[in-house]
């Protein structure tokens, strides 16, 4: 484990989620529209003990949890679970703990917990059968549960695994006779799709995404082998390597692609003249490119992010990320016994619950998770969801032949620094997008804000 925090360190990480990029689009909500919209509360009249929920706001967020809750109540009659806390962002923690009001268990990210996770949550490794627990999920998801690169502790259950992927407008691929895109593709053969899309003239723009979105722009700077920080925490952006990443992708921004609005996919509606051939998102946004692939009259694929090969013949890097749920040191501290149990532990029954086969199969018509666990990755009914009759290649959201990056990179620096740290790296790589500056320009506001807001150096 501590190999892989030490390459992935030196390879430049990403993060999902964080408020500071409107929720990034690793936690997307969708539409009040099937599947799952109407996902109703069952009440538990009989609990003996009543553990209290937050989640992250959305429609999806909630329904999720709802599944599980009920699901877990006709197990367990004598626990009642109560969804009654909502996070607008991370940070609301602090506002619910001072009014007194933090929940049992709280909906956390693998890049935001970190500047929070020692003083609001409990160190799930300690508890009854952690070791094993933990032991099914993919590593790369284990990593982002540590506060920092020297932490052991494990401050949250992973709840799905979200690698990037590609999704895109099959009609539209075949009006304009280009060949869709295949399992294995390279970022070659990527480029050459995007110039294919972009000659035949039925489209804007070849690709869609959102540049300083983490997840993308710092799995290319890992293709490169490109870092923000040395070993020592002193700034190494300065590089050839990075140089080289910022010039290729200001190009390719210019030919190709179209930058993300935070207007969702409804955008992109048949007859708004905004014809795009790709999106780069992750799972949690199916149900809602789905849905608008549906009312638009367009067949929607997905098909796994372009693997970038490394010099030495190698497989790439991607972007993968998570949601999931810590248990709050509130709820520790209850230690009185409900139905021969402490609070904490009917908590740590429930999230393993959750993250069961069982419970992954009530969540699976939702469409927005993919397990974190391992060996359920290649089963389970989450690979046949299917809105209006149309499925997409589940195989995209699995990636086996690339290199994860786990997406704790800037908060593991310093926790303290978070927002800081953040703001800088997203600056830097706005300046990619077409009239932004040159590296040079971009190089030197990254350096003169970190050192005025952060104190770090080169």
């Amino acid at each position: 484990m501590k190999k892989l925090i030490s390459i992935l360190l030196c390879a430049a990480l990403c993060f999902a989620l964080c408020a500071g990029f409107a929720a990034c689009r690793f936690e997307t909500d969708t539409p009040d529209t099937p599947p799952g919209s109407n996902v109703e509360d069952e009440k538990n009249e009989d609990a003996v003990v009543n553990l209290t929920v937050g989640v992250l706001q959305g429609t999806y967020e909630r329904n999720i949890m709802l599944k599980w809750k009920n699901a877990f109540q006709r197990e367990h009659p004598e626990v009642g679970i109560d969804i009654s806390v909502t996070l607008g962002a991370m940070d609301d923690i602090v506002r619910f703990d001072s009014a007194g009001q933090l929940p049992d268990i709280c909906w956390t990210a693998g890049d935001q917990h970190s500047p929070y996770s020692q003083e609001y949550f409990v160190d799930l490794s300690e508890l009854e059968g952690a070791d094993a627990f933990f032991g099914g999920f993919y590593d790369a998801l284990i990593e982002t549960t540590h506060a920092t690169a020297t932490d052991d502790a494990v401050w949250f259950v992973p709840r799905d695994y979200n690698a990037l992927v590609v999704y895109y407008n099959q009609t539209l691929f075949d009006a304009a006779g280009v060949a869709l895109p295949q399992q294995g593709w390279t970022w070659t053969d990527f480029e050459n799709t995007c110039a294919q899309l972009m000659a035949s003239g039925q489209v804007l723009k070849a690709v869609e995404y959102d540049m300083v979105w983490p997840p993308f722009s710092l799995t290319m700077m890992a293709n490169y082998g490109s870092k923000y920080f040395n070993d020592d925490g002193t700034i190494a952006l300065r590089s050839d390597e990075t140089q080289a990443c910022f010039n290729m992708l200001q190009e390719f921004n210019t030919k190709y692609a179209q930058q993300g609005t935070g207007g969702g996919f409804a955008q992109y509606t048949e007859g708004s003249g905004k014809n795009i051939g790709m999106f780069i998102d992750v799972r949690p946004s199916l149900p809602e490119i789905a849905a608008v692939a549906a009312a638009s009259g367009w067949k929607l694929g997905a098909v796994s992010f372009p693997n970038f090969k490394q010099a030495d013949g190698s497989d790439g890097y991607v972007g993968v990320g998570c949601s999931g749920y810590a248990i709050t040191q509130k709820c520790a501290e209850d230690t009185a016994e409900y139905g021969g149990k402490t609070k904490q532990e009917w908590a740590w029954e429930f999230l393993r619950y959750c993250m069961s086969e069982e419970g992954y199969e009530e969540a699976a018509t939702l469409g927005v998770l993919v397990p974190a666990i391992e060996s359920l990755a290649d089963k389970g009914s989450w690979r046949e969801f299917e809105m209006n009759g149309v499925s997409v290649n589940p195989d995209a959201f699995v990636r086996t032949d690339a290199t994860p990056i786990f997406l704790n990179y800037y908060t593991m620096h310093n926790p303290s620094q978070h927002a800081q740290i953040i703001t800088a790296g997203a600056n830097f790589w706005r300046n990619v997008l077409p009239n932004g500056g040159t590296y040079t320009e971009s190089l030197n506001a990254y350096l003169q804000y970190m050192n005025d807001k952060t104190g770090i150096v080169e």
